[in-house]
C-alpha cells in the first residue's frame, strides 16, 4: 500500500518536476539525425517533433526578467556533417511582424529577428552569430573581445515562413563553417535571442541582464552533446570571371579576367587560402565625403578577400587609427595596382588564433613590384585574459617598412557585482629604410566600464613623431592623446519614457608629443537626452573646441582659415526616430562657431520600407560657414532603392551627389546567389558632370562578375 501511495505522489507531481526541469535547466540537448529536414521554414518533419525543446525566454526589454509575452521555442538537431536548428516565434498578432529586409547582411535592427550565438571552444568571448528575420533573410557576424565582425559571411543557409500563428524558421549549418576542437564529443556555449520589433520588445533563453547581449558567453547556456562531427569538404575551390568594360569620351576599353581562390581545411581550426590573378572589382562604390577637416578620411574595406578574416590580421591602435588597414594593398593614389598572387592562413593552435597573409603586386609606372604581408597572433590565456602580437612588412627593390607591436585585454562581467570592466594595452614601433628610426613607438592603455547604468571610457595614446606604419592607417602623428566620457543612464518612472541619457563629460584632447603644446581639444557636454518606450530618441548638445592652426587652412579655393589658435562652440540637437516603423528618420542639427566663422549644419536620413521586397533611402547634409562677405557652402544627397525579390535575388541602386566636385555617382548593381557560397554579380557604373548647366556623361562601367564555389 505504501509503495502504491509514493507510485501515486510521484506520478502527481511528475509534471512540475518536469517542468521544473526544463526551467531552470541552462543545456539544451541536440538530437542525432540521419536524415536532414528539408529547408523550407515548415518544422513538420519528425525530427523537430522528437528534438528537446527549450521556451524559457525572459524579457530583455521592456520588463527585465519578465517572461516574454509571445510564446518563443528552439530545437537543435545534427547530423555528422550539419547543425540544424528550428525556430517557433508565435505571435498573436502575425499581420503586426516587421520585416524590412530580404538581402544578405539586412539592417538586424529594424526588424522581428531570432539570434543564435555560439561560442565552439567555451572560452567566452569569441563565437559566431547568426540571425534570422521572418522573410528568411540572413545575417551573419564573427565576435570577438572588440566587438563583431560583420564582413565575414559564412556559408550556411535558412529558410522562414509566416502564418496566423507567428513565424517560423529553420538554420542550416554546416560544421566546415566553424572551428571547433579536436574532439570525439563537442560541448559549445550557445545563447538564443528574440526581437520582437513591433512590440519593442527583446528577449533571450540565457543572460538577460541589460548590462550584457546575446554574445556575452559567459552568461550563454550550454549545447550537449555534439557526437563524431565533421567537417563536410576540406577543399574549396572559388573561381572567378570578371567581363567587361569601360566606356568614356576620350577612351573604350574592354576587360576580360580569370582566376580565383583555393581554400584548404588543413582540420577543424585550419585553413589556408591562395588566390591567383586576384579581383578586386567592388560591387558599391565608395561614398563621396565632403572634409571639413585638415585630416584624412577613412573609407572601409569592400573587398571580399580582404574582408574574410580580416579580425584575424587587424589590430586597432586608437580606434582612430589602424597597424594593419588593407586598402593600402592593390591601390596606390586611388589607382588599382595589378595582384600578381597571394596566400593566407587562417585558424587556431590550441588557445591560440593565427592570422598569415602575403600578397605580391605587380610593377607600375610609378611602382616596383612590391610584397605586403601581415601576421598576427592572439593568444587566450583564460576567459579573462589574452595577448596579441602583430608584424607588418613592406619590401621591393630599395625599400622596406616594418612594423611590430603587441597588445593585452583583460575583461571580467563579475565586477563590483555583475558589472563588466575591461583593461587594454598596446605598443608597436616601426622600422623604415632611409628613415629616422628614433621616436618611432606608439604607446596606449585604455579602460572601460561598460554597462547599462553608467557607461564610462578612459584612453591614453602616444605616438611619436616617427611611427610611420605604412600598411596601417594613421589619423595622426606625432600626438598625445587623452580620451574620456562618462554616460549616466538612469530609468525613472515617468510614463512613456524608458530611459534617460545624461553625458556631463566627453572629452577628446591632443598634445604635440615632441613639444607638448596643446594641439587641438573637444569637449562635449549632452545634458539631456530621452529614450521613449516608443523607442524614439530626443537629445541636446554643447561643444568647446579648439584647434591650433601652424598654416593657413585652404577649406575652399575662396574660403581660407588663418593660421592661429581658435577656441569655438557649437550647439546641436538630435532627434532619432524608431526603427520598425514604415518611415524612419534621423535628424542633426548643429549650429554656432567654426573657427572664426559662423556655423551651421542640417543632416537628415529618411528610410522607406514599402514593402518586404522593395526599401528606398537617403542621406541630405548642408553646411553653412559665414565670415563676413565670405561664405562657404556645401550639399551633398545620398539615395538608395533596394529591391529584393527573394533572400537570394535583390537589386539595388545607389546614387551620390555633391556640389564641392558637383558630380553625379550612379552605381546599378544585380546581385544573384545560385546557390550558397556562389555570387553572380552585374554592375554598371555612371559618372555625370555639369549637372547645373547640362548633364555631361563622363564615363559608363559595367562588369559582369561571377563567382562560383566548389567544394570537395
Amino acid at each position: 500500500m505504501q509503495k502504491l501511495f509514493t507510485l501515486f505522489i510521484f506520478i502527481l507531481f511528475l509534471p512540475f518536476l518536469l517542468f521544473g526541469q526544463e526551467e531552470n535547466s541552462n543545456s539544451i540537448h541536440p538530437l542525432k539525425i540521419e536524415q536532414a529536414p528539408e529547408l523550407d521554414g515548415k518544422l513538420n518533419e519528425v525530427c523537430w517533433q522528437n528534438a528537446q525543446k527549450i521556451s524559457k525566454f525572459l524579457q530583455v526589454e521592456p520588463n527585465n526578467g519578465e517572461l516574454t509575452t509571445e510564446r518563443t521555442e528552439v530545437a537543435v538537431c545534427f547530423t555528422s556533417t550539419h547543425l540544424y536548428v528550428g525556430i517557433w516565434c508565435y505571435d498573436a498578432n502575425s499581420e503586426e511582424i516587421i520585416r524590412k529586409g530580404m538581402k544578405r547582411d539586412f539592417a538586424d535592427w529594424r526588424d522581428d529577428i531570432f539570434a543564435v550565438a555560439i561560442d565552439t571552444y567555451r572560452e567566452m568571448n569569441s563565437g559566431y552569430l547568426f540571425e534570422v528575420n521572418a522573410n528568411g533573410a540572413r545575417y551573419d557576424a564573427q565576435v570577438d573581445v572588440y566587438g563583431y565582425n560583420e564582413s565575414w559571411n559564412g556559408i550556411w543557409d535558412c529558410a522562414a515562413e509566416v502564418t496566423p500563428e507567428g513565424w517560423f524558421a529553420e538554420l542550416e549549418l554546416p560544421f566546415s563553417t566553424l572551428k571547433f576542437p579536436e574532439a570525439k564529443v563537442q560541448k559549445w556555449s550557445i545563447n538564443f535571442a528574440r526581437i520582437i520589433q513591433h512590440k519593442n520588445e527583446k528577449t533571450r533563453w540565457q543572460g538577460w541582464s541589460r548590462n550584457n547581449s546575446v554574445t556575452t558567453f559567459r552568461n550563454a547556456g550550454l549545447l550537449d552533446s555534439l557526437v563524431n562531427i565533421k567537417g563536410k569538404e576540406i577543399l574549396e575551390l572559388k573561381p572567378y570571371l570578371l567581363a567587361g568594360g569601360n566606356i568614356n569620351p576620350d577612351d573604350n576599353k574592354t576587360v576580360t579576367k580569370v582566376g580565383g581562390d583555393l581554400n584548404y581545411q588543413i582540420n577543424n581550426n585550419i585553413k589556408a587560402n591562395l588566390t591567383f590573378n586576384t579581383d578586386f572589382a567592388q560591387v558599391e562604390s565608395d561614398e563621396m565625403k565632403i572634409n571639413l577637416t585638415r585630416f584624412s578620411l577613412y573609407y572601409p574595406e569592400k573587398r571580399d578577400f580582404f574582408l574574410e578574416g580580416s579580425t584575424n590580421l587587424t589590430m586597432t591602435i586608437d580606434g582612430e587609427s589602424d597597424i594593419f588597414y588593407s586598402r593600402r594593398i592593390g591601390i596606390h593614389e586611388s589607382k588599382m595596382v595589378p595582384i600578381i598572387a597571394g596566400a593566407k592562413v587562417l585558424g587556431r593552435i590550441d588557445n591560440t588564433n593565427i592570422g598569415i597573409m602575403s600578397i605580391q603586386t605587380n610593377k607600375t609606372n610609378d611602382l616596383a613590384t612590391t610584397n605586403y604581408s601581415v601576421a598576427k597572433f592572439d593568444r587566450q590565456f583564460n576567459e579573462n585574459f589574452s595577448l596579441q602580437g602583430i608584424g607588418t612588412g613592406i619590401n621591393r627593390k630599395d625599400f622596406y617598412n616594418y612594423v611590430y607591436g603587441g597588445n593585452f585585454f583583460w575583461t571580467t562581467t563579475k565586477f563590483l557585482g555583475e558589472n563588466n570592466l575591461l583593461i587594454d594595452g598596446l605598443i608597436a614601433q616601426s622600422q623604415t629604410k632611409d628613415a629616422d628610426n628614433s621616436h618611432n613607438s606608439v604607446f596606449s592603455l585604455y579602460t572601460a566600464y561598460p554597462n547599462e547604468l553608467l557607461n564610462m571610457e578612459l584612453f591614453f595614446n602616444q605616438t611619436q613623431k616617427n611611427f610611420d606604419p605604412q600598411m596601417g592607417y594613421l589619423s595622426r602623428s606625432n600626438v598625445k592623446r587623452m580620451f574620456g566620457q562618462i554616460t549616466y543612464r538612469p530609468r525613472p518612472n515617468i510614463p512613456g519614457v524608458r530611459r534617460l541619457s545624461i553625458q556631463p563629460i566627453d572629452m577628446n584632447v591632443y598634445w604635440t608629443d615632441d613639444t607638448n603644446e596643446l594641439e587641438s581639444a573637444e569637449f562635449e557636454v549632452k545634458p539631456f537626452g530621452v529614450e521613449l518606450t516608443t523607442e524614439d530618441y530626443f537629445g541636446l548638445e554643447f561643444r568647446r573646441r579648439f584647434d591650433r592652426l601652424d598654416e593657413d587652412f585652404e577649406l575652399a579655393d575662396d574660403f581660407i582659415i588663418p593660421a592661429g589658435r581658435y577656441w569655438f562652440n557649437s550647439y546641436a540637437l538630435e532627434i532619432n526616430t524608431f526603427s520598425g516603423r514604415k518611415m524612419t528618420n534621423w535628424v542633426w542639427l548643429q549650429f554656432g562657431d567654426y573657427y572664426d566663422a559662423d556655423y551651421f549644419n542640417f543632416y537628415l536620413t529618411l528610410a522607406w520600407n514599402i514593402n518586404k521586397h522593395l526599401n528606398i533611402s537617403g542621406e541630405y547634409s548642408y553646411n553653412n560657414l559665414t565670415r563676413g562677405d565670405s561664405k562657404f557652402m556645401s550639399n551633398s544627397i545620398l539615395a538608395r532603392i533596394d529591391y529584393a525579390f527573394n533572400p537570394k535575388a535583390n537589386l539595388g541602386l545607389f546614387a551620390q551627389w555633391n556640389d564641392e566636385m558637383d558630380q553625379l555617382l550612379l552605381n546599378f548593381r544585380v546581385s544573384l546567389i545560385p546557390v550558397i557560397g556562389s555570387d553572380i554579380y552585374l554592375v554598371i557604373n555612371q559618372t555625370y558632370s555639369n549637372l547645373r548647366v547640362k548633364a555631361e556623361l563622363l564615363e559608363t562601367v559595367a562588369l559582369l562578375k561571377v563567382v562560383w564555389r566548389f567544394g570537395i
